[in-house]
């Protein structure tokens, strides 16, 4: 797709945390061009160069640069939407920081999470995707923040990482960082990361088992309300991908475990194909956009992986038998819109 998008989760909260500080979050949203609905409602996709923007402006005008920190506290780990749950499954902190950078990329492309080994211990990263041009230094502060605090729930008492890593510059004062991360700081670096020691990394946690967490797997990688058929594990993962993430037939493919033709030659089997199904769940979503957010019709074409308005527009009139102007208008009306592809 044309852009990168986050769930608007990421700013709810900014509100209150702006407000202990005279500042507007509502307005600030508006001179920023987000849908002011976006800080209260946590499922709108949102272009993630307009939430870092929000975040470092938030930070310099507010005069706060504890931000990202503060929002983090907030937000925690349920920011990432069902995939929280499946990290609340894991029997080892091995794990959850091995589900975790699995299957981040079903959520959003904007950013990546990495796990490797240094030595014994294993590093766990984030980071933008490459192509983002942006500063990062509040966002970067909230997901990191947003990690360590939740292997803190299930790390012994009193842990702190072996080291927290930022790509940044030192801040004047550390004070804020020492209270989040510890004291084993380090600034300058190659990425942003926390290194995490082998024997903490080991520990059981308290969970319901290898069966629920690979049933989890399933469910958020795989399965579509519970319906084992490939049509819906293939309509389930499109439909997780889409407003997030890039959602081509390899990358739908990828996430199923299949060649791509192998998944082209089963849908084809059952009268379907990948196109066929991302059209319906384009069509359906599109739906949803223009009649509960105030996004544009570029920012709906953008999210639904349209590169130009115009394509978006000759869909959009095939799928609903109306232009999506007159759809919007109609369904504000209160009016009953074309039914979406069947």
């Amino acid at each position: 797709m044309a852009g990168h998008y986050v769930r608007s989760a990421i700013l709810v909260g900014s509100i209150p945390v702006l407000d202990e500080f005279g500042t507007d979050a509502l307005a600030l949203a508006r001179d920023l061009g987000l849908n002011a609905a976006a800080l209260t409602d946590p499922d709108i996709p949102l272009p993630v160069t307009q939430v870092l923007d929000f975040y470092e402006v938030a930070a310099e005008i507010a005069n706060c640069p504890t931000f990202g920190l503060r929002m983090a506290a907030r937000t925690g780990m349920t920011v990432v939407g069902p995939l929280w749950v499946l990290l609340r499954q894991a029997r080892t902190l091995r794990e959850m920081a091995e589900d975790l950078a699995s299957h981040f990329d079903l959520y959003t492309s904007a950013a990546m999470v990495k796990l490797r080994s240094i030595g014994k211990d294993a590093l766990l990263t984030w980071g933008l995707a490459s192509e983002i041009e942006r500063p990062e230094v509040q966002m970067a502060e909230f997901s990191v923040a947003v990690i360590c605090g939740e292997l803190r729930r299930h790390a012994p008492s009193g842990w702190e990482p072996a080291s927290v890593r930022f790509r940044h510059a030192a801040p004047r004062d550390r004070a804020p960082l020492r209270r989040v991360f510890g004291s084993h700081l380090e600034f300058d670096q190659p990425e942003n990361g926390i290194l995490i020691e082998r024997k903490v990394l080991d520990l059981p946690l308290q969970a319901s088992g290898s069966r629920t967490r690979t049933l989890l797997s399933h469910v958020l990688r795989h399965e579509g309300g519970g319906d084992p058929t490939l049509l819906a594990r293939t309509d389930a993962v499109v439909r997780a991908m889409l407003p997030y993430s890039r959602c081509t037939l390899q990358d739908v493919s990828r996430a199923l475990s299949m060649a791509p033709r192998t998944l082209q030659e089963h849908l084809k089997a059952n009268d379907s194909s990948f196109q066929k199904i991302r059209d319906t769940a384009r069509a359906e979503l599109a739906a949803r956009y223009l009649r509960d957010s105030q996004m544009s019709l570029s920012q709906v074409a953008d999210v639904l992986g349209f590169a130009e308005l115009a394509v978006f527009s000759r869909c959009f009139r095939r799928w609903h038998g109306t232009t999506a102007r007159q759809w919007r208008a109609a369904a504000r009306r209160g009016g009953a819109p074309a039914p979406a592809l069947s």
